[in-house]
């Protein structure tokens, strides 16, 4: 077993070195702080920050299914990890090795498949090709947004299974804004955060800092144990902190600035598994990331440069394994010119070029990796459907990468009304009426992904030989949106076909060490539900979403795909009357293999989450006082073999909104 969690370490990049080049982050900030264009006076066009940041992920997407959050979900997840908030919320799939890595995977493809984009910048750590989601928290972002399906056009390598978008959004609230929350739970939990925010006409901006720990020797029932004994977990325990700061500016009537900062700085200890001894193994790790986007708008048109510096620092030391240390730095600039010939007819195209930089004390030697890409993007409706097209064309790795490309349509099956009047009242519209559209939907698109630096170079186990990930992907589903104004009601049908050659997989080999080598067909096929209903009534405020999601994943010699669930599946409720809220998320997921021949696997499992709150005002503040029970059945459970997972928790917290 202490060869399979070194395995693990080595492919989840959980090892690192170097020092911080501060003086970056320092002339980044200037040279975008002090470029300012002057513009057209007649020319004025004012979007929101959000949709300025947003466009290519909902304009050119058409045909994929979207998730989207909503400031209500999103605060019951205010002092937990964003692998909490996807698993109960999304149809994502998420696999956590016990109290430490948890990744992400969709449709059955493994976590370097799921592109993580950040403000617009896609955060994945090229070393192992993905991202811990157990260290980015929740309340460093203000807007999550998924995109099933896959679409190497739009966002580079590593969008296959799906993208998930993160978003810090421009304070809503004009003048002066502060919280502070503290929470406290069970296994030594604690947590603080404050947040001031500042909006006028012209600048805006937000500054936070967070801080979790825990010592986190958390109940599980050690089902390797003779007797299957309840046990206590031992080196478990975890901080982290978080400083996130974000700039609003309007330069001109016509140009705006933003300028987003984050922070995170993590220590960790390493839970043994089941089977092994207690090694003292802990890993920290550090990432720090600065954006800054400028937009110049014309009158149809506008112009926007993107200049991006994305640091990630990691060590990892045992009583096995001294000092391994790994550190990535990447460098990303991008230009897009945006046109719209009309309402019905949108175009985009722009350059990106990245640098990633690798100082590794795990390979023989440093390497670097530079990407340039050239993508078009066109979407145009008719009065038959809405069409959209999109290519991009890289090169990387010293050669011209396979060419990428999206074909996606909506078309409207038939309208009709959702009304409480009569038939001859109908053609009116009355307030309480609303037209609700059938759509018809569906995508076909190339994707790759490019070999992780860990695949590609990691001392003697490396394979310098590994082939681009590529394949295709086609979708087509149904959307059906109803409500009223004081009732909304969609669902998303779809059925997925993903054929990739080409894929990246670590296999040990006849001397039982653990490689990565080109599989040469890899097939993932099944179909997911979404469901959401949101309304108000006299008495309450509600919300409910459903997810479910079938998969069948294997290799073309007919091979599961190991920790893939064929099924899985939640739901979650919100209700609030008056000043007093609560919630209710249930997650099932079935057995996952954990051998390509199915001789183990861990059971499938369900999970309940519950919480109580109340929002009352104390003179000039507005407080948000909540208890939250996770696991509520006290189920015993385990994602991947042998990796304990708590059971029971409580947490209170109680936070301030003063303005």
């Amino acid at each position: 077993m202490k060869e399979r969690f070194t395995s693990l370490a080595y492919r989840m990049g959980v090892f690192p070195q170097s020092s911080h080049p501060i003086f970056v982050l320092s002339i980044l900030i200037l040279f975008f702080s002090e470029h300012k264009m002057q513009a057209q006076n007649d020319s004025i066009r004012h979007l929101p920050s959000a949709e300025i940041t947003a466009q290519r992920f909902n304009r050119f997407s058409i045909g994929q299914t979207q998730w989207q959050s909503d400031s209500q979900t999103l605060s019951f997840y205010t002092s937990r990890q964003l692998n909490d908030f996807l698993q109960s919320e999304t149809p994502l799939s998420i696999r956590t090795y016990g109290s430490g890595l948890a990744s992400v995977a969709t449709r059955g493809m493994a976590a370097n498949h799921t592109a993580v984009l950040w403000n617009g910048i896609n955060i994945q750590n090229p070393l192992n090709g993905l991202n811990d989601m157990a260290l980015l928290d929740m309340g460093a972002v203000q807007r999550i947004d998924v995109k099933l399906g896959g679409n190497s056009a739009l966002f580079g390598s590593g969008a296959i299974g799906g993208v998930i978008y993160l978003d810090n959004e421009k304070p809503k609230t004009q003048g002066f804004q502060a919280q502070m929350a503290y929470a406290q739970g069970s296994f030594g939990f604690q947590s603080w955060d404050g947040l001031v925010n500042y909006s006028q006409n012209k600048i805006s901006g937000s500054v936070r800092w967070a801080q979790q720990a825990a010592e986190n020797d958390f109940l599980f029932r050690n089902t390797a144990d003779i007797g299957q004994p309840l046990q206590r977990a031992q080196n478990a325990a975890y901080k982290m902190q978080n400083i996130t700061a974000n700039i609003f500016a309007e330069l001109t009537p016509n140009d705006f600035l933003k300028i987003n900062y984050w922070r995170s700085s993590n220590n960790r200890e390493v839970t043994p598994t089941m089977t092994a001894r207690n090694d003292n193994a802990m890993y920290q790790d550090s990432a720090n990331r600065l954006v800054n986007e400028w937009t110049h708008f014309f009158k149809k048109t506008y112009f926007k440069l993107r200049g991006a510096f994305v640091f990630d620092k990691n060590h990892y030391e045992s009583d096995v394994i001294k000092n391994s240390r790994n550190n990535c730095q990447s460098w990303i600039g991008e230009m897009e010119l945006n046109h719209d010939f009309s309402e019905k007819h949108r175009f985009r195209a722009g350059l990106n070029a990245t640098k990633d930089v690798s100082n590794n004390s795990n390979y023989l030697q440093n390497h670097e990796r530079t990407r340039f890409a050239v993508f078009i993007n066109d979407s145009w409706a008719t009065n038959w459907a809405v069409f959209t097209a999109n290519v991009r064309q890289e090169y990387a790795a010293q050669q011209w990468q396979p060419t990428t490309f999206a074909l996606g349509f909506e078309k409207k099956l038939f309208e009709f009304f959702t009304s409480k009047t009569t038939n001859s009242e109908m053609p009116k519209k009355a307030e309480n009426s609303t037209v609700s559209p059938l759509i018809l939907r569906g995508s076909l698109s190339r994707n790759v992904n490019l070999p992780s630096f860990n695949d590609l170079y990691w001392a003697e186990i490396g394979n310098p030989q590994l082939e681009t990930e590529k394949g295709w992907s086609k979708e087509l589903g149904l959307s059906l949106k109803m409500g009223k104004a004081s009732q909304k009601w969609q669902t998303h049908l779809t059925f997925f076909d993903i054929d990739m050659k080409n894929r990246i997989v670590w296999q040990p080999q006849n001397n039982g060490v653990w490689r990565p080598t080109n599989v040469n067909r890899f097939l993932s096929r099944g179909l997911e539900v979404l469901t959401s209903v949101k309304g108000t009534n006299r008495l309450f405020d509600y919300k409910i979403n459903a997810n479910y999601q079938f998969v069948h994943a294997t290799d073309g010699l007919g091979n599961v795909q190991l920790f893939v669930p064929a099924h899985k599946g939640s739901v979650s409720g919100w209700i609030q009357y008056k000043k007093i809220y609560a919630s209710w998320q249930q997650t099932a997921s079935s057995r996952r293999f954990g051998a390509i021949d199915k001789s183990n696997w861990t059971n499938g499992f369900s999970l309940a989450d519950f919480s109580v709150g109340a929002t009352p005002s104390v003179w000039s503040f507005k407080t948000d006082i909540r208890l939250a029970v996770t696991n509520v059945f006290n189920t015993d459970y385990q994602v991947i073999r042998f990796y304990p997972n708590p059971r029971r928790e409580y947490r209170i917290s109680l936070r301030f909104l003063w303005r």
